[in-house]
């Protein structure tokens, strides 16, 4: 990976990352829970952001489904809302399978690849 172009670097993580990322898509979409049943699809979710080094808090609002994934320290934070439920009846013709997965995930890697370029470049910097 060319840790030197920030571009280069998300580019090349996102190809890499891109079967995993259409494969959670394609395990929601063929395993559909309706809202606030969502235990499957939420435990994939929490799954892949752990492997992608977050820190998983589950339970949130008072929801057994909804997480929130943390990375790194500091004062700056960034929040990615997404639904993962499916209709009753229809499934997932909806796209939240396609919502959270390509685009919530994605942004989450984006955000975590950026941030440990700006610090390693920010202290190159000061060496």
């Amino acid at each position: 990976m060319n840790r030197s172009d920030p571009k280069q670097s998300v580019r090349e993580l996102l190809e890499e990352a891109h079967p995993a990322l259409i494969g959670l898509s394609h395990w929601i979409h063929a395993n559909p829970e309706v809202g606030f049943e969502e235990h499957h699809a939420s435990d994939w979710v929490n799954e892949w952001l752990q492997t992608a080094g977050f820190d998983i808090e589950r339970g949130v609002a008072d929801m057994p489904t909804a997480l929130v994934g943390r990375f790194g320290p500091g004062p700056f934070h960034v929040a990615i809302c997404v639904e993962y439920d499916a209709l009753p009846e229809v499934g997932h013709a909806c796209g939240h399978n396609i919502i959270v997965s390509l685009v919530a995930l994605t942004l989450a890697c984006w955000f975590v690849l950026v941030m440990a370029t700006s610090v390693v470049s920010a202290l190159r910097q000061k060496l």
